[in-house]
C-alpha cells in the first residue's frame, strides 16, 4: 500500500493510500477546522482490502494558504467536484464511494444532491444539522469577532455569510438519488453535543436512511473506546459486512 500527497490543478491538496489492487476508492470530507489526515488509522484497517483512500483540504484548512473568505459553502461542493473528478479520470472503473465528518458531511450531503455523481457507498458521520442557530449561539460572543467574520478558536475565523448559505443549504435537503438506500449510512454518537442525534433521527426517518447510534459517542468518538467501533463499522460497511 503506498500513501502519496499530491496537489491538484486547482491547488487543492489530497492524500492517497492506495493499494496494489484497487477495486474501490473512498473519498474522506474532513469537519471543521480539520484536514486530509483526519482518518488515521482507518487505513490500517483496511490494508488488507482492495479499497483505497483518497482524503483532501477544504479551502482555508490544513495545507491551503488561503483566506478566510474562501470558506464558503459554494468552494467546498466545488472542491468536493474538483476530487471527484479527479478520482474518476486518474482511477478508471474503480468503484467511488464518498465518507464526510461533522460539517464536511453536509457539504458532502448537498453536493450528492445536486450532482448526482456515480457512487457506490456513502457514509455520513456526526451529521450536523440547525448550524446558523449553534454557531451563532457558541461563537458571537467573542470580542475579536468583526462585522465581517467570526471567530471559531484556534486563531480560524469564518466569512459570517456562511451561516446564511448553510441555513439555506439545509433548507434544500432532499432526497439523495445517485446511491441505493442500503450503501447510504449515517453514524452518530448519542453523547454528540455538537452535532444532535434527535436532528438526524429526523432526517434518517423522512428519507428512510439507515442510522447507526453509537452508545457513548462524542462527536469526535473520542470517548467509551467508540473510535474502534466506528473504525469497525466503517470497514464492514464498506465491505459489504452490515449484519
Amino acid at each position: 500500500m503506498n500513501i502519496n500527497t499530491k496537489i491538484l490543478k486547482d491547488g487543492t491538496p489530497i492524500c492517497e493510500v492506495i493499494p496494489k489492487h484497487m477495486d474501490e476508492v473512498v473519498i474522506l470530507c474532513h469537519g471543521l477546522g480539520g484536514n486530509k489526515n483526519f482518518f488515521h488509522p482507518l487505513e490500517e484497517k483496511i490494508a488488507d482490502t482492495n479499497i483505497g483512500i483518497i482524503s483532501f483540504d477544504f479551502p482555508y484548512h490544513g495545507e491551503r494558504k488561503n483566506k478566510y473568505t474562501t470558506y464558503t459553502v459554494k468552494n467546498c461542493l466545488k472542491t468536493i467536484d474538483n476530487v471527484y473528478k479527479y478520482v474518476v479520470k486518474q482511477y478508471d472503473r474503480v468503484k467511488v464511494s464518498f465518507m464526510g465528518k461533522s460539517l464536511g458531511s453536509l457539504y458532502l450531503y448537498a453536493y450528492l444532491q445536486q450532482k448526482s455523481p456515480s457512487v457506490d457507498k456513502v457514509i455520513f458521520q456526526c451529521f450536523p444539522l440547525n448550524n446558523k442557530v449553534k454557531m451563532t449561539h457558541d461563537f458571537f460572543n467573542n470580542p475579536k469577532n468583526t462585522d465581517k467574520y467570526f471567530c471559531v478558536g484556534y486563531g480560524r475565523k469564518l466569512p459570517k455569510k456562511l451561516l446564511d448559505d448553510l441555513d439555506e443549504l439545509e433548507r434544500n435537503l432532499s432526497n439523495i438519488t445517485c446511491a441505493d438506500k442500503k450503501n447510504i449510512l449515517f453514524i452518530h454518537g448519542t453523547a454528540d453535543n455538537v452535532a444532535s442525534l434527535d436532528d438526524v433521527k429526523q432526517l434518517c426517518n423522512k428519507f428512510n436512511y439507515n442510522l447507526y447510534e453509537i452508545d457513548g459517542a462524542d462527536h469526535n468518538f473520542k470517548a467509551n473506546n467508540s473510535r474502534e467501533k466506528l473504525n469497525d463499522k466503517i470497514v464492514n460497511f464498506l465491505k459489504d459486512k452490515n449484519e
